[in-house]
């Protein structure tokens, strides 16, 4: 913690040789700290997670502070729904009975149905059979489906007035989802001898953390650490199915996952683009929240059909 803090204080500035001595007892301040926690993780995990640490700290040091673009609220599709009695359909009026931005509002209804589904299936686990330790079904997982679900009306409270200000509670239960995928994912890939469990130790730190990192973008207006919780881990996932084998079967819906939460990202790049490609029917920021509602049915799909493939 006072690695980041310090990191987070220089602030990227110009880099000189007493600034690079000083991240350098910093950082050993910091790894002699951290050593009782690091300790009571499974020693197969100790490296991976040194490295995962620089490499955050790296990316805080090099990389000059990102404020929020305020640009990003301009979306492509700003057409409202009309509710009032005799008039039903899109238009630009923006009066008390209109949904405004109703596509990016009403898309995200398949994230909602993806997280139900979610929830659903761990509700029926023992009919299903499903395979997993009861830290991965009755914790981890619940946390990620009741994330996205949550996603939903934060998502939908932030298209109806997007601002800076919303933009906190969309971003917010998407963090706690990156961090229970990514503690999902590390737990699962990664194998002890001693059977000791990684992903008690990390999921909450990786939420708190998360969610520091949207309180600090929210104050200072610099998104390094958020890009951080939103795009390591799906730097780390490729490299984890490299690494390490897996403990389970059903790994390609993980891949599948990856892929359409990576189409839902160019989608976002490319919304206007695509809004005008449709005939202004659909935005591509509408499009990211149908293919990101993709990735919770995807993984509910990875937790119907997984079977043992080593001993635990």
């Amino acid at each position: 913690h006072f690695l980041v803090v310090f990191l987070l204080m220089v602030r990227a500035a110009a880099l000189t040789p007493g600034r690079v001595t000083i991240a350098a007892v910093i950082l050993g301040a910091w790894i002699q700290y951290s050593e009782a926690y690091i300790q009571q993780l499974p020693s197969e995990a100790r490296k991976p997670f040194i490295l995962l640490t620089f490499t955050c700290a790296a990316f805080l040091f090099f990389v000059a502070p990102i404020p929020q673009d305020r640009s990003y609220h301009n979306f492509a599709d700003r057409r409202g729904f009309c509710c009032r009695c005799g008039t039903f359909g899109f238009t630009k009026d923006q009066g008390r009975l209109v949904v405004p931005n109703f596509m990016d509002v009403a898309s995200n209804s398949v994230i909602l149905a993806g997280g139900v589904f979610g929830i659903i299936v761990l509700m029926t686990r023992d009919n299903l059979e499903l395979a997993g330790d009861e830290w991965q079904l009755s914790v981890c997982c619940p946390i990620l489906f009741l994330a996205t679900v949550t996603i939903t009306f934060g998502s939908m409270y932030y298209h109806w007035r997007p601002c800076n200000e919303t933009l906190v509670w969309d971003r917010l239960p998407m963090t706690v989802a990156f961090m229970a995928v990514f503690s999902f994912l590390l737990d699962d890939r990664i194998a002890t001898k001693s059977n000791a469990k990684l992903g008690p130790l990390i999921l909450y730190p990786f939420i708190f953390i998360g969610i520091l990192s949207l309180i600090y973008w929210h104050y200072t207006d610099d998104l390094r650490p958020y890009f951080l919780v939103q795009f390591l881990p799906l730097i780390c996932i490729p490299i984890l199915f490299i690494t390490y084998p897996p403990k389970y079967s059903g790994q390609e819906h993980i891949l599948i996952s990856l892929f359409w939460y990576v189409m839902a990202k160019v989608c976002e790049e490319k919304d206007r683009e695509i809004y005008i490609m449709s005939g202004e029917r659909v935005s591509g920021h509408s499009l990211k929240h149908v293919l990101a509602g993709f990735v919770p049915f995807s993984l509910s799909c990875m937790l119907i059909v997984r079977q043992p493939l080593i001993e635990e």
